[in-house]
């Protein structure tokens, strides 16, 4: 795909999910050795909260941060961003990049700039532009799946449908 990757002079950096990478991202540290320790140890209790891991076992068993092994499990196949798998996620990513950038509703971070909300048929509303005059910006979200979001009513202009077949939809 033309016009998908970056100038040279601006590196592609990601943890994977932009681009759907096949590799998982584990947490991974490189400290000398005792220091190396201690974040195992941390990390491991810090796993006591995920019902797959209340087992002490199961935590002994998660992978080890400071092996080269996970670090290399964790490296992206840089080989997949140019697949077709995989090519379109990176371009939604990108497409949303170029709107938080050009959409003056997103211009402003603060958080009383937008909020959120939840209708009952799982569709998250996120408004943004609350503190300006000017440009208004809604996201609209289906939780559930399968649920048809409308524009609604209030002279909304569709920009971008993550559904679209460029990116995969």
């Amino acid at each position: 795909g033309g016009g998908l990757w970056p100038a040279p002079h601006t590196p592609l950096r990601c943890m994977g999910q932009e681009v759907a990478g096949s590799s998982p991202f584990q947490f991974v540290t490189d400290h000398e050795l005792e220091l190396g320790r201690k974040m195992t140890a941390g990390r491991r209790e810090e796993l006591r909260d995920f019902a797959e891991f209340r087992d002490p076992t199961m935590r002994a068993q998660s992978t080890e941060p400071q092996a080269e092994a996970t670090f290399l499990r964790s490296k992206l196949h840089w080989e997949e961003v140019a697949t077709k798998a995989h090519a379109p996620t990176l371009l939604l990513y990108r497409e949303l990049l170029r709107l938080r950038r050009t959409l003056p509703a997103l211009q402003d971070r603060r958080r009383e700039n937008w909020k959120v909300s939840k209708s009952d048929e799982g569709i998250l509303r996120l408004e943004f532009g609350l503190t300006s005059t000017g440009a208004k910006c809604l996201v609209l979200a289906d939780l559930v799946g399968g649920q048809a979001v409308s524009q609604e009513d209030g002279g909304w202009k569709l920009v971008l449908s993550t559904n679209e077949k460029r990116f995969g939809g």
